[in-house]
């Protein structure tokens, strides 16, 4: 099951709006929504930075859409696991600009 979200997260992060669309419709999939509300823990962790990521980004408003409506299932499935999701990006992303400074005031000496 891993490797099928893993590779779910890459074609939401595409930038071509057929491949995230297609991507994002197996949300409509009810086999895909059992699999995801049983194996929620597992699979919100995967997920999330993409559809988080591609929430703010995605040029293609649909797109956009498709993943506001991901996200807010994944919310009402375990609202707990959501938030440590989103606590846990934003410190992977904090991190991430603290070592690019650094790499930055590296190359400035």
């Amino acid at each position: 099951m891993d490797p099928l979200f893993r590779q779910l997260a890459k074609c939401v992060s595409s930038p071509h709006f057929q491949v995230a669309e297609r991507a994002l419709y197996y949300w409509n999939n009810e086999y895909i929504m059992s699999l995801i509300s049983d194996n929620a823990a597992e699979i919100l962790p995967i997920m999330f930075p993409s559809l988080y990521r591609n929430s703010k980004s995605h040029w293609n408003k649909t797109i956009h859409g498709l993943i506001y409506n991901a996200l807010k299932l994944f919310m009402e499935m375990n609202q707990k696991l959501f938030d440590e999701c989103s606590q846990q990006y934003k410190q992977e992303r904090q991190n991430l600009l603290i070592n690019l400074k650094i790499g930055l005031e590296c190359w400035d000496r």
